[in-house]
């Protein structure tokens, strides 16, 4: 299933309606650990497995530098995983501009392919086709809140031509 922080909840409500809470196992990429989602239909959304590009509960220095920061602007909201991919680009680019001594996208682009970016979920690097690998969450809604159950990165193994 794929949903978004605005279209899971409706979905968990849904299936307790139509009496598949408990029944059916979401898998998907749909913001599971939305609060509000878990809220509305916590019957429907317990077992769910995600993998994600991120959760706040990521137990680590970066992590809580983030989520404290991100909490401490905007009264005190947990950021989600938009609001952490805007973080974590921003930053990106700007560590790769450092590191090209540029603001020249060309050189920008070029500091990227070679640079290693430690963040927040951890290291990122980019491959020879520009393709970010960078860390993802496995994770499973257990008794309303998510539960980290392992890592695993993007990199993509490309076929011989």
């Amino acid at each position: 299933m794929y949903g978004l922080a605005d279209t899971t909840p409706i979905i968990a409500r849904q299936m307790v309606e139509a009496g598949l809470a408990g029944k059916v196992i979401l898998i998907g990429s749909a913001e599971f650990n939305n609060p509000e989602a878990i809220k509305i239909a916590p019957t429907a959304l317990n077992g769910a497995v995600e993998a994600a590009a991120y959760v706040p509960e990521w137990d680590t220095p970066k992590n809580h530098e983030f989520v404290a920061a991100y909490r401490k602007a905007y009264a005190g909201e947990t950021p989600n995983v938009h609001a952490y991919a805007y973080w974590e680009t921003l930053r990106l680019l700007v560590a790769a501009a450092k590191e090209a001594k540029s603001d020249n996208q060309d050189d920008i682009r070029k500091a990227l392919s070679t640079m290693t970016y430690e963040g927040v979920m951890g290291k990122v690097t980019f491959d020879d086709h520009n393709q970010a690998n960078l860390p993802m969450i496995l994770f499973e809604i257990v008794d309303g809140k998510p539960v980290i159950k392992g890592t695993f990165n993007t990199q993509i193994k490309y076929s011989a031509r």
